[in-house]
């Protein structure tokens, strides 16, 4: 059983409709709220531009309350100031080398987590895709990630980030 999903489809075909869905669906049943003690139970990362249209649609066709039942940001604020209250940063010593390192706070990171525009994240020694690739190191079931995006990617190398959250394998 994987912690991800991939959704892939064509530009304008509703994606971010699809995701409202979802994420309706699961707080009227209550599930983040018994997966996650976040101040932040679902969380949508997307492109900066795209941030304020992703919240009118939630909240206007939804219903849902963008500020205590869905955070919405993106990229840019996940590696930033936002960041802070759900990941941990720690440097690390990898074959003399010095890497940063990210790891999701337990029980304050979001029991779903949608990544709009994942293709966003498909380099992956990018601090946004190593943000995602720490999702892989949470307890199985803890967090569930949404992938979803009109152009994934066109090599192996694009699917990291989303390899690793399902734990795959990928070899040479």
């Amino acid at each position: 059983e994987a912690d991800a999903h991939l959704l892939s489809s064509p530009v304008r075909t509703g994606k971010t409709y699809m995701v409202g869905n979802i994420i309706s669906r699961l707080w009227d049943i209550g599930w983040p709220r018994k997966k996650s003690f976040s101040p932040y139970p679902i969380m949508v990362v997307t492109k900066a531009n795209v941030v304020t249209q992703f919240k009118k649609d939630m909240a206007r066709v939804f219903g849902l309350d963008i500020y205590k039942e869905v955070k919405i940001t993106n990229y840019d604020q996940l590696r930033s100031n936002f960041g802070r209250d759900v990941l941990d940063e720690k440097w690390v010593i990898k074959e003399g080398e010095e890497y940063l390192e990210y790891e999701w706070i337990p029980y304050l990171h979001p029991a779903l987590i949608v990544a709009d525009e994942c293709h966003s994240l498909k380099n992956s020694d990018s601090q946004q895709s190593k943000i995602f690739q720490a999702i892989a190191k949470l307890p199985k079931g803890a967090c569930f990630v949404l992938y979803m995006s009109a152009t994934v990617g066109t090599r192996i190398a694009d699917f990291q980030a989303f390899a690793t959250t399902i734990k795959a394998e990928i070899g040479n």
